[in-house]
C-alpha cells in the first residue's frame, strides 16, 4: 500500500496530503504533534495518527548478521592510543560526550577533531565559552600536513550568546546537514549556558526542559550520519571512587552513545578513559598535547 492510499484510508484529505509530501516526510517524522498541528492546522489527534502513519512505512528490520557487516566510517582522532581503544575513532552519526575539568583538554580535543572530520565534509563548531582558537587549529592543520587556510575554510563557527541562541544555532546546523554533507557537529561546551542562565534549584525543571529540546535536535542530526561531540564540565564534587562525575545528571547521563572522561596526567600528559559504551570496554589510552594537538607519547 502507498504511502498516499495509507494516509487517504485513514481518513486524511488530498489537500494535507499534497502538504505532507511538500514538507518532506523525513521533516514531519520529526516533528511533536503539537509541531505538525500547528503547521497543518489539523487537530493533534489528526497530527499523531499521520506520525504513526509516516513511522509505519519507515520501519525496515535487519538482521543483526547484516548489521555487523555494513560498513562503519570512524573518524580518526589522530593519536593511536585513542584510536586503539575506540576501534578506529568516533563512529559516524553517533554522540559522543567528553566530560573532564578545566584545563584537561577538551577544547583541544575538539579542534583536532575539527581538523581530521573535514576530510570527510564540513564540520559545524558551536563554541559556548568563546574559547575557540583558529591559531591552535592552524597548528593542527601543519602538524598533519594540511593547507591551514583550507581547513579553516570548512570549519563553521558561531558563539551562541543565550540558550536561545544555542538552539537556534544547533537547528541551523540540522538544515544545514539536510542540504549538504557535514560530517562532525562540536558544542563546546553543552552545559555552560544552560547553567548560566537558569541559577538555582527553582529553575532547574525548566533547564532540564530546555535542555531536553536541544538533545532531541542533536538526536535528530546524529541520525542523518553526522557525528556529534560535546564537551561537559565536572560536577562539584567526587564519587567514592575519586572519579570525577559529569554534569547534566540523568537527562545527559544517557543521551550519549560514549561518554570519554578527559583528566591530566603527569606534565604535559593526558588520560582519557572509556566511561560508558554500548560497544567498547571501559580502556584507558595516555597520550600528550603539544603545539601540533593531541600525539601518542
Amino acid at each position: 500500500m502507498s504511502l498516499r492510499h495509507a494516509l487517504k484510508k485513514a481518513g486524511i484529505n488530498d489537500e494535507i496530503i499534497g502538504k505532507i509530501e511538500e514538507l518532506g516526510v523525513e521533516d514531519v517524522v520529526r516533528m511533536t504533534e503539537e509541531e505538525l498541528s500547528k503547521k497543518l492546522s489539523i487537530s493533534r489527534r489528526d497530527a499523531r495518527r499521520i506520525i504513526d502513519i509516516l513511522m509505519e512505512k519507515r520501519v525496515g528490520f535487519r538482521t543483526a548478521l547484516d548489521i555487523m557487516k555494513s560498513p562503519e566510517t570512524r573518524i580518526s582522532t589522530g593519536v593511536r592510543s585513542i584510536d586503539n581503544i575506540l576501534r578506529g575513532g568516533i563512529k559516524a552519526g553517533s554522540i559522543t560526550e567528553v566530560y573532564g575539568r578545566a584545563g584537561a583538554g577538551k577544547s583541544q580535543f575538539c579542534f583536532q577533531m575539527a581538523v581530521i572530520a573535514v576530510d570527510l565534509g564540513k564540520v559545524i563548531y558551536i563554541d559556548t565559552e568563546r574559547g575557540f582558537s583558529p591559531s591552535r587549529l592552524r597548528d593542527i592543520s601543519l602538524r598533519f600536513r594540511k593547507n591551514p587556510d583550507e581547513i579553516l575554510s570548512k570549519i563553521l563557527v558561531f558563539s551562541p550568546g543565550s540558550v536561545n541562541d544555542l538552539r537556534a544555532s544547533i537547528r541551523s546546523a540540522r538544515d544545514f546537514a539536510r542540504k549538504e554533507r557535514i560530517s562532525l557537529l562540536i558544542v563546546d561546551s553543552l552545559l555552560s549556558i544552560f547553567r548560566s542562565e537558569y541559577v538555582g534549584l527553582e529553575m532547574l525543571a525548566e533547564r532540564q526542559k530546555q535542555l531536553s529540546l536541544v538533545l532531541k535536535i542533536l538526536r535528530e542530526i546524529s541520525s542523518m550520519g553526522t557525528s556529534v561531540l560535546f564537551t561537559n564540565h565536572v560536577i562539584g564534587k567526587i564519587s567514592e571512587s575519586f572519579e570525577d562525575l559529569a554534569a547534566g545528571g540523568y537527562i545527559i547521563g544517557h543521551f550519549p552513545d560514549l561518554v570519554l572522561w578527559l583528566r591530566k596526567g603527569v606534565g604535559s600528559t593526558r588520560i582519557l578513559r572509556i566511561v560508558d559504551s554500548s560497544e567498547l570496554p571501559e580502556a584507558e589510552a595516555v597520550f600528550t598535547i603539544t603545539k601540533g594537538g593531541l600525539e601518542d607519547i
